[in-house]
């Protein structure tokens, strides 16, 4: 693991138990193997989860550089919002990191003493970019949510009012008053308020 990413000589193998999973963990339905890269991402090593594999294969490196380390947050990222990943061949990946690698420990004997240092994203500068992302994006489905909200055909006005309930809870807030305790948040009240804004721009008959 000091030298980098694992060759074909140098594998490991690591048995799990598992016997309370409905499914085994090598299989590609199982998560295990995805939380297990997680972990040692978290943990700043360099993990990549193979699954075109007839069991699943994490490659992985102990002291990977900032832009190696990068580069696997960035793929994982994408395979957590839901986006497919390219995954190449297991040989491919291989040779593509033991090149890069051999690329990486070249660079690092010919850099000269005084060097420009290119500023670059670090992880937690990609992690904190991502979670605004996935902020932004809670706030667009919260106001698409709102906007397509209206009363169905032949919908009667009391359950249409109940759906009106459900929305309001399914959003978070919930309902304000003496009979439903007291001291709202103000979260609470700009949902009520959204909602209230909601089902009446959402009358089928105004």
């Amino acid at each position: 693991m000091a030298s980098g990413y694992a060759t074909k000589g140098s594998d490991m193998d690591l048995a799990l138990l598992s016997p309370l999973s409905k499914i085994p963990p090598e299989s590609s339905e199982s998560p295990i193997p995805r939380i297990l890269e997680k972990a040692l991402l978290d943990w700043s090593c360099g993990a990549r989860l193979l699954t075109r594999t007839r069991v699943p294969i994490i490659k992985l490196c102990e002291k990977p550089t900032e832009k190696l380390r990068t580069d696997l947050l960035q793929e994982r990222l994408k395979w957590e919002n839901g986006f497919d990943v390219d995954e190449p061949d297991e040989d491919v990946v291989e040779e593509d990191l033991e090149t890069a690698e051999k690329a990486e420990v070249s660079e690092d004997t010919e850099k000269p003493t005084v060097a420009i240092i290119e500023k670059v994203k670090t992880a937690e500068e990609i992690y904190t970019e991502t979670l605004a992302e996935k902020v932004k994006t809670a706030e667009e489905i919260y106001a698409e949510t709102l906007a397509s909200f209206r009363q169905k055909k032949n919908l009667s006005l009391g359950d249409y009012y109940g759906s009106a309930k459900r929305l309001l809870r399914q959003l978070g807030g919930r309902d304000v008053g003496a009979a439903y305790g007291t001291n709202p948040t103000e979260d609470e009240v700009r949902i009520l308020a959204d909602v209230c804004e909601a089902f009446v721009n959402g009358l089928e008959n105004q």
